[in-house]
């Protein structure tokens, strides 16, 4: 397996390319001069900001963190040149109570399979054996992913809030795959590739709070049907018989 490992990255950040409607979002991590950057869908950095905040603050409920105030506010663009490794398929989230890190590892779109179904709830073997949530759905065309993602995330919130795991997947499963059997057994991978960062936890609220704000950066949602609103308007099938929206 070829990993791209940052323990810890000096820098770890979501920024995306593109203007709002036909934005890529990207992973990337620095670690002197070693670059890593990944593309993944803006519903997955929607999730994985809102989770590692759920962990972070149960952490902290728990007396696991004491502080994990940010430095300051990463507001600098992507590294340059910005190559893309691979498109992100599957992440997991888990927490390694020896070193105190935040642990991320994102593999490429295809490489879900890698792993025997019944024996991919769990993220990594040898930080947890605890159970995980359920797989995140298929995301959905932008168009529409505005509009659900505050559903989806308050419900999947709500589930980790009720028995916080200490890893836990966040994938865009394969259609075509056999179901997960919900075992929570450990992850064994036999993926092609991985991102691997490893995060203090104030870098990983760091990291929260920016994805947080390039994903609100977005179109603002029409005030009629909810549908990310382009700057030349669009449709709306709720405004005065298809009526063209404009900001």
């Amino acid at each position: 397996m070829l990993v791209h490992r940052h323990d810890p990255p000096d820098r770890f950040v979501v920024g995306t390319v593109g203007e709002p409607g036909a934005r890529t979002f990207f992973l990337q991590a620095r670690t002197g001069r070693l670059v890593t950057s990944v593309s993944l869908e803006k519903q997955q950095v929607s999730i994985l900001a809102e989770r590692i905040g759920v962990l972070l603050d149960e952490l902290k409920r728990t007396g696991d963190v004491a502080d994990d105030s940010p430095a300051g506010a990463d507001a600098d663009p992507l590294d340059q040149p910005l190559v893309e490794e691979f498109r992100v398929g599957t992440m997991t989230l888990s927490w390694d109570a020896d070193d105190q890190r935040v642990v991320i590892e994102a593999f490429p779109v295809g490489d879900e399979d890698a792993a025997d179904p019944a024996t991919t709830d769990d993220g990594l073997a040898e930080t947890t054996a605890d159970p995980a949530l359920d797989p995140i759905p298929e995301p959905l065309p932008e168009a529409v992913t505005d509009q659900l993602t505050d559903e989806l995330v308050d419900e999947l919130v709500d589930e980790l809030a009720a028995e916080l795991p200490s890893t836990e997947r966040l994938g865009v499963p394969d259609p075509d795959a056999a179901p997960d059997s919900g075992t929570g057994e450990a992850f064994e991978s036999s993926a092609s590739e991985v991102f691997l960062v490893r995060l203090a936890p104030p870098a990983a609220r760091g990291f929260a709070s920016r994805a947080e704000t390039v994903v609100s950066a977005g179109r603002p949602p029409c005030p009629f049907c909810g549908q990310p609103l382009d700057p030349e308007g669009h449709l709306c099938p709720r405004a005065n018989g298809f009526k063209r929206v404009a900001q």
